[in-house]
């Protein structure tokens, strides 16, 4: 019997599956929401203050990072979230143990090969920030132990309010260093103040105490299915290491920064899609059993994503050419110009974010893999090839071209799983991405926006959207 403390349900009374997934996903939701509050605030005194080149510095170093970090934590996160039934507690104390091994593995590999990293990207300083995040590569990928039990019993709201809290020790934290004229080491003794904070607070609310355990049996089923699933991320989350090994080595540091700001501002205000995805991997995991349910709770969730992160990632896209100059300086100015080509790419991704999911947690990597391959390919090659010649402009494109890749993903999901209704998503996405390519094109690229405003089919959706949020909160909305 798995301990009381430790199980999925916390000892609370069981409620609709439909009911739990809004109302996780609403305190998700409202978490990204004030996270974009204080980034607002917070994120332009940082970039001011240490300028374009120390900024992009700052984000190879963390891009590099987190792909290592995602590489070592070896798909066990997911393993745990799918996992049907309650796990034992020993599942959990396998996986820690497992982790803790990966993370010092791979730190010890890091350090092993990033010479010839740093000798190709050739960013001075870049060697000693990257060293900085690695020491403490063990920590982060042991605490997904911790938030992976809050997540199996849809405790978001209390996930949400550590990790709201973690934000906010950052920008404590980054802000004063970076007045101080701490220039790249601002955000990065930041960023540790908030995993440290993050990990102490994630243990006392799951209830979990680490202990070190090992089951041959249990770590070679762990890491089957991690090495499985992991393939094909690591493959998707190459897209992380583009910027820094392509934008870097061809258009500089600066560059770099402008990137890095712009798919930051995008991540921020996509709030909806990350938590789509957080959620998914538990609630598609208990559908898996009802194919047809699956592809019902895919249809409907894919609308309400869509819908939800439209509107804030086109009302940035209209003002950002005027607010960056007035928060940040001129010098900042690009990333108004790469913006639309980062937040299109947002955008077309949020209509597929559940099938993606869906393949993983019915355990249909290779499918997956083919997609993630196709998808990189054609990001780092059309990237590869525009970046020498167009400067940051070129990730765009690489952006841009690579969005070929989601006729495959969904091909895929129609033959292994089922059909999804897309209703009236995709002229949604046409209208929101041409509009968001007005600064080049100017206010007629508006126009199709303006008649999907006028539609009534449009209002109907709206105004069915809110009611179901607000009923979300209080658990009474439940999935037919």
């Amino acid at each position: 019997m798995p301990s009381a403390e430790l199980s999925d349900s916390a000892g609370e009374p069981e409620v609709g599956l439909g009911a739990m997934t809004l109302k996780g996903g609403t305190y998700l939701a409202l978490r990204h929401a004030l996270e974009i509050l204080l980034g607002l605030v917070g994120m332009p005194i940082i970039a001011r203050s240490i300028g374009p080149g120390s900024y992009g510095l700052w984000t190879a170093a963390l891009q590099v990072f987190l792909f290592g970090r995602r590489v070592s934590g070896m798909g066990l996160d997911v393993y745990l979230m799918r996992k049907e039934g309650t796990p034992d507690p020993r599942t959990y104390h396998q996986a820690f143990t497992l982790l803790a091994i990966l993370g010092f593995i791979g730190a010890g590999v890091f350090v092993a090969i990033f010479p010839a990293i740093d000798q190709w990207m050739k960013l001075d300083g870049l060697k000693h920030v990257t060293l900085a995040y690695m020491v403490g590569l063990p920590l982060a990928v042991t605490t997904v132990v911790p938030l992976a039990i809050l997540e199996r019993r849809l405790d978001y709201r209390r996930a949400a309010t550590i990790e709201l809290a973690g934000r906010v020790a950052f920008y404590g934290i980054a802000i004063p260093l970076a007045y101080a004229q701490f220039g790249v080491w601002a955000p990065v003794l930041g960023f540790w103040g908030q995993q440290v904070g993050l990990a102490l607070s994630l243990y006392a609310a799951s209830g979990y105490r680490p202990r070190v355990y090992f089951n041959p049996l249990m770590a070679r089923e762990m890491l089957t299915y991690g090495f499985r699933y992991s393939c094909s991320t690591w493959i998707w989350n190459l897209r992380d290491l583009v910027n820094p090994l392509v934008v870097a080595r061809y258009a500089g540091p600066a560059a770099v920064g402008y990137v890095g700001l712009a798919e930051r501002i995008t991540i921020a205000v996509s709030f909806a899609k990350t938590a789509a995805w957080r959620l998914s991997l538990v609630v598609l995991g208990r559908l898996q059993g009802d194919r047809a349910r699956l592809c019902r709770a895919v249809s409907r969730g894919l609308r309400l994503q869509l819908v939800a992160i439209s509107p804030p990632l086109l009302a940035l896209g209209l003002v950002l050419p005027l607010l960056l100059p007035w928060a940040l300086g001129e010098r900042w100015a690009p990333v108004a110009r790469i913006y639309p080509f980062i937040a299109a790419g947002c955008i077309v991704n949020s209509m597929f974010t559940l099938q993606s999911s869906s393949l993983y947690v019915l355990d249909l990597t290779r499918a997956a893999t083919k997609f993630n391959t196709l998808h990189i390919v054609l990001f780092a090659a059309v990237t590869a090839l525009s970046v020498p010649h167009l400067g940051y402009l070129g990730y765009g494109i690489g952006e841009l071209v690579a969005l070929i890749s989601y006729v495959l993903l969904d091909r895929y999901f129609k033959r292994l799983i089922g059909s999804v209704d897309y209703g009236s998503s995709p002229a949604i996405a046409f209208a929101v991405v041409l509009g968001l390519f007005w600064i080049f094109g100017g206010w007629p690229l508006m126009v199709p926006l303006l008649f999907l405003g006028l539609s009534p089919k449009t209002w109907r959706f709206a105004r069915g959207f809110g009611p179901k949020v607000l009923a979300g909160l209080n658990g009474s909305w439940s999935a037919r």
